[in-house]
């Protein structure tokens, strides 16, 4: 299924992408606003036009070149900045997008667009707290503003804030019940919360207004499945796929669906289906690694992950999964080395350190099998695993003493 983490934060880029288009489209004033400028206006309105042009055609360095003469031109208006820092932020130039939101909102501290791009570059950066800060004088002075509502949510759902997200989702539609991307949020964070009948109700709604929204038929589909109706959510992600047979992720969505079911041949299917489609994607690979496990091939399965490392070198989760697939397969030594490497890369997450603990017993390494364990205990004393690797421990930790 999909990584929260990954919807939540979406790409930074895109983000940006899309911000500065709007903003761009919103810039129908610019003649005005920087003929108002005492040096070289027409020259100026010239160079944003041209940034314009070469923004929208995906030449983001050439149009940074422009909007770099725009501010040179115009070095007191806000709204310069602004327009920069959506490129560079677009460029995932981060740091230095937040320097021009910075410097544009000391020119004009009621630049709603510079507020929006400062806290979605914020976000990109983990800096949760900016970005609400953000959000907040936005509202202040925009209280129906639609876009920081919704990234005021998202930042709080990131965070941890469920319910806060939600009433701020649920903010966003009572102003406008006709948005969809508002009520697709409000979806996705019950859908985390645990409340699947609100999800599907939302999703649902998306649908009634737009019958072809392939991520509300995803989202509805993936809450199906988690209410046990994998049926369902097949009948929504092959609707998905006959919307947009290009789209690879209802296939990769399908096929968890139909190993869920059991059947291994069609979730190999979507899965390489998928792969075909965007070779890029390290999820599908492990995703179809996982049902090649089922299958019972493991050496497919090994190469699958062998290419989602080569994909994403620094995906933790690719190295943990060829790893649990080694030792299945009866390479200890290489199962311990990935989940290391795992480690290594996400020394937060308990998980890696319950396995190679494991792993570690079982190549009787019993000091580094009770290190582990007691590591992963600490990290997470109330995982759902928490009881069956204290039990791990104990027997670690008695085998070590009747060793000494």
């Amino acid at each position: 299924m999909a990584n929260v983490g990954t919807r939540l934060v979406r790409d930074s880029r895109v983000l940006s992408r899309h911000r500065v288009s709007a903003f761009l489209a919103a810039l129908s004033f610019a003649t005005v606003a920087f003929a108002q400028q005492d040096s070289e206006p027409e020259s100026a309105e010239a160079f944003l036009r041209r940034g314009m042009s070469r923004f929208e055609a995906g030449d983001l360095d050439g149009a940074l070149v422009d909007f770099d003469r725009v501010v040179q031109l115009n070095p007191r208006n806000g709204s310069a900045y602004t327009v920069r820092g959506h490129v560079r932020a677009a460029m995932g130039a981060s740091r230095e997008a937040i320097q021009d939101f910075d410097r544009a909102l000391s020119l004009d501290p009621g630049l709603v667009d510079a507020y929006l791009g400062r806290a979605d570059a914020r976000r990109s950066l983990d800096d949760r707290k900016g970005a609400i800060q953000d959000y907040d004088a936005i509202l202040a002075l925009e209280p129906r503003n639609l876009s920081a509502l919704c990234g005021r949510g998202s930042a709080l759902e990131e965070k941890g804030d469920l319910d806060g997200a939600i009433a701020d989702y649920a903010r966003a539609i009572e102003i406008d019940p006709l948005d969809s991307r508002s009520r697709e949020l409000r979806g996705d964070a019950r859908r985390r919360k645990g409340d699947l009948e609100g999800a599907v109700a939302d999703y649902a709604a998306i649908l009634t207004l737009d019958p072809r929204n392939l991520s509300a038929l995803c989202g509805r589909g993936s809450a199906l499945a988690e209410k046990g109706d994998l049926d369902g959510a097949i009948a929504d992600y092959a609707r998905a796929i006959e919307i947009d047979p290009r789209d690879s992720w209802p296939r990769e969505l399908r096929g968890d669906a139909r190993r869920g079911k059991g059947d291994l041949e069609g979730a190999i299917a979507d899965y390489t289906a998928s792969i075909e489609i965007d070779p890029s994607r390290p999820g599908a690979y492990l995703s179809r690694a996982e049902a090649l496990v089922d299958r019972g091939d493991l050496d497919a399965a090994i190469v699958d992950c062998d290419r989602a490392v080569e994909l994403d070198p620094v995906r933790a989760t690719s190295y943990s999964s060829r790893g649990m697939i080694r030792a299945e397969n009866g390479d200890l030594e290489g199962a311990i080395s990935d989940q290391t490497r795992a480690i290594e890369i996400d020394p937060a997450n308990a998980d890696f350190y319950a396995v190679r603990g494991e792993l570690r017993h079982r190549a009787g390494d019993l000091e580094g099998a009770v290190a582990d364990h007691r590591r992963a205990l600490e990290i997470a004393p109330e995982a759902r695993w928490a009881e069956k690797v204290r039990g791990k421990l104990a027997r670690a930790e008695d085998e070590l003493r009747a060793r000494r």
